[in-house]
């Protein structure tokens, strides 16, 4: 089905446009034939209103031919003379049979008048003159001698409209007229059709001939209708005609109902016509692309499927002379294409391009789909790390970190094989897990001893010297390992438990480090521990104490550092020495540091309403918070929206934990500087830093370590060392406290060396905050008056 969508969907397009297109053509031919024919109706209603202006036309010419002849005639200038009553008889007669002579229609639609001067009629030919005249004749007299028309018009008379045609001669006024009813002996069709024929006075405010009820309703309609041409009166469809004379306006209207009708009907059959020749064009081009084109993309579509399948061992007719041999010699091509990226996919997925061993990926597919070997030899896969990997590539860069790592690869690989030629072992493999981390699977003999001889080997085989820049650069190496006895474990646990070896033995500092489950079990308390350590971040279950710093001046505590404190309801008190640097290894000292500062910032603003001034609480952070611009945004903000002096905050950073960046470092304490918070070294002296480092970190205190303070009344080279550090602080205009003073004698030799503070339990051990505030009140608040 899928193979026929294509299909289908052209087929579902063009029919419906072919189907259009005939429909288009059918209305088109339709309307073309219907202008066609009402445009020949329209063409036989001028006609016929033109023969009627024709017929009209040629009566009036004969009028004033016939008014023309009489004028000139002896007898009318008798008539018009004072001639004797015969001569005037027979001049009457004479111009009467000349007229009827003259006329060439019935003489009961001519009339013919002859006025004299004074405007009376002397003759008629229908009437005696010698007998009074009819009121139509008196009507016809006044309209043209009152009014002076001459010439050819047209007058309604008491019996109808007529045609008048008067002539001025000499003595008199000669008047011919004709009734138009005249016209309906000469008005004949022009079609079969019904056709209507009227005369208007030339404004088209009355009808001079068939002002019939029928023709009357045409004409209004005709002038109402919104396309010229046409009227429709009670649903009959007219073709009507107007055209004007000087003197009159003939209207002609004909019948084109039945026209309509069967144009109707033909506009159907067109339709249908259309309708049909569409659908049999459609299935005939439907078949002509199903011949040309769908048997061709049918036949491309299998070959592509074959290719998809990974059948690419296919012969395609490439010698073809159309366009599906173009398109086979491009498929060929890309088939070829294909499988040369196969093959450097597969060889990117699974090698590691730096060493050429395989990479993580391929360890881990192959160790899932590993099979136990049916002798005695078991499953045995071996972690290992390098130690120091990343001194190399600080001192000797990346390409020269690159080269050791080629070579340990070449050596780790050449060694194991050296061992399966010589143990007779079945497998192995050899990869690089990570840029200091590799990977070794192998079967060996059950117990640890084979294990051990073959990491033995591996390590002097890592150890092997490589040159770089001149020198000879070696590797050690950390290792931890499994082995499967059973087919109770699945293979790639052995891998997991290896990681969990070297893990513990990187931590323990040994070399070579077997799994057992006690490792298991300290994996277990470390997640628990994790997990408490974030219950106890969320729900507030650390608290702070304070130890003062004792002035060795005037005795008086200002400063106090915040120690945390963390009392789990199964554990009870857990020591800081074993949560801080837990939490350190796990990223949970960021919750941590940044609970102390909130409650910091929020213990200090309660200091200072109780009116302390002068103090500061003093709080350790990791070296990464020092890093972190959030951090640093979080406690300025917290400082402005509680309002309180920065100058109350000191932070307490670890010697050796600025030497990780050092001018990071640097950049971090110059920023809390600038907010007005000062900065403690802590643990000075146990750290690296030398005092081109000391002088340019602008810190505002240094914390002598206890080693430097332990026995100093008795041990003269320790007393030494703390003379010169704490000159060297004084020097440098640096406070300089000494951390776990225990005895009086300690105290007695710190205070003539001349430190500035100290701190320690013979003073006072941490204690809670409201202790600290009722110890100490005075301390402050009576600075604060002075």
């Amino acid at each position: 089905m899928k193979s026929n969508r294509l299909r289908i969907r052209l087929f579902l397009i063009l029919m419906p446009v072919i189907c259009a297109v005939g429909i288009l053509v059918s209305i088109w031919f339709h309307h073309e034939l219907s202008y066609s024919d009402m445009s020949a109706a329209q063409e036989q209603s001028r006609d016929h209103a033109l023969r009627a202006v024709n017929v009209v036309d040629s009566h009036v010419r004969a009028l004033s031919k016939v008014t023309q002849i009489l004028a000139g005639e002896d007898a009318i200038k008798t008539l018009l003379s004072n001639s004797t009553i015969d001569r005037s008889i027979k001049a009457q007669n004479t111009i009467l049979k000349m007229f009827e002579s003259l006329s060439e229609v019935n003489s009961s639609y001519k009339e013919l008048y002859l006025l004299n001067d004074a405007g009376k009629i002397i003759t008629m030919h229908t009437e005696d003159p010698f007998q009074p005249f009819s009121k139509e004749s008196d009507w016809i007299r006044r309209n043209v001698v009152e009014t002076g028309k001459y010439g050819t018009h047209v007058l309604e008379t008491i019996n109808g409209w007529r045609i008048i045609h008067a002539t001025k001669i000499e003595n008199g006024i000669l008047i011919i007229t004709r009734d138009t009813r005249f016209l309906n002996a000469e008005m004949t069709p022009v079609s079969n059709a019904k056709q209507i024929t009227a005369i208007l006075t030339t404004d088209g405010s009355d009808f001079i001939f068939n002002g019939s009820q029928e023709a009357r309703v045409l004409y209004s309609a005709s002038l109402n209708s919104h396309e010229y041409g046409f009227a429709e009166v009670n649903g009959q469809m007219w073709v009507t005609s107007v055209e004007k004379t000087d003197n009159y306006t003939i209207f002609s209207a004909t019948d084109v109902q039945e026209k309509t009708a069967n144009l109707e009907n033909l506009k159907n059959k067109a339709l249908l016509i259309g309708f049909v020749t569409a659908a049999v064009v459609s299935f005939f081009v439907y078949h002509l692309l199903n011949l040309l084109i769908f048997r061709r993309l049918k036949l491309i579509s299998n070959v592509a499927n074959k290719i998809t399948r990974g059948e690419h061992d296919i012969t395609l007719d490439t010698e073809r002379n159309d366009e599906i041999g173009e398109v086979f010699t491009a498929m060929t091509c890309m088939n070829d294409s294909i499988q040369e990226k196969n093959r450097e996919v597969r060889k990117l997925a699974f090698f590691d391009s730096l060493t050429g061993l395989n990479n993580k990926q391929c360890f881990i597919k192959k160790l899932q789909g590993y099979k136990f070997p049916e002798r005695e030899l078991y499953l045995s896969v071996f972690v290992i790390n390098l130690k120091n990997f990343k001194q190399v590539n600080d001192t000797h860069g990346y390409d020269g970190g690159n080269e050791l790592l080629r070579e340990i690869a070449s050596n780790l690989k050449n060694a194991v094989q050296h061992l399966r030629h010589q143990w007779n072992l079945d497998r192995y493999v050899v990869a690089r897990g990570s840029a200091d981390e590799f990977l070794v699977m192998i079967n060996l003999p059950k117990g640890e001893r084979p294990a051990r001889i073959f990491s033995e080997k591996i390590r002097s085989a890592i150890a092997s010297g490589v040159f770089l820049d001149g020198s000879e650069v070696s590797a050690t190496s950390f290792i931890g390992w499994s082995q499967i006895d059973s087919k109770s474990k699945k293979p790639f646990r052995v891998y997991e438990e290896a990681e969990m070896a070297l893990h513990d033995a990187k931590n323990k500092g040994d070399d070579l480090v077997r799994f057992d489950q006690l490792m298991v079990e300290r994996i277990k308390d470390n997640k628990k521990l994790s997990d408490d350590i974030s219950r106890a971040i969320e729900f507030d279950e650390f608290h702070l104490v304070f130890q003062p710093k004792v002035s060795t001046k005037d005795k008086t505590s200002t400063e106090f550092e915040a120690l945390i404190r963390w009392n789990d309801d199964e554990r009870g008190d857990v020591s800081p020495g074993v949560f801080i640097p837990f939490s350190e290894e796990t990223g949970l000292i960021k919750g941590i540091d940044y609970w102390v500062m909130h409650r910091i910032t929020r213990l200090v603003a309660d200091l200072e309403k109780r009116g302390w001034r002068d103090f500061k609480l003093s709080f350790n952070v990791s070296a990464d918070r020092l890093m972190d611009d959030a951090f640093i945004v979080e406690l300025s903000r917290e400082i402005q929206a509680l309002n309180i002096k920065p100058e109350h905050l000191k932070i307490e950073i670890t010697e050796h934990s600025l030497m990780h960046d050092i001018e990071g470092s640097i950049q971090a304490i110059k920023y809390l500087g600038s907010l007005g918070i000062s900065v403690a070294l802590d643990d000075f002296g146990t750290g690296h830093s030398s005092l081109e480092y000391l002088m340019r970190l602008p810190v505002n205190e240094l914390k002598i370590d206890r080693c430097f303070v332990k026995d100093v009344d008795a041990n003269v080279a320790t007393r030494t060392l703390l003379r010169h550090i704490v000159a060297i602080g004084n020097s440098m205009g640096l406070n300089t406290v000494a951390e776990g003073v225990e005895t009086d004698a300690e105290l007695e030799v710190i205070n003539r060396i001349g430190c500035d503070m100290v701190q320690g339990y013979f003073m006072y051990r941490p204690m809670p905050y409201e202790e600290m505030i009722d110890k100490f009140s005075s301390d402050n608040i009576r600075k604060n008056v002075a």
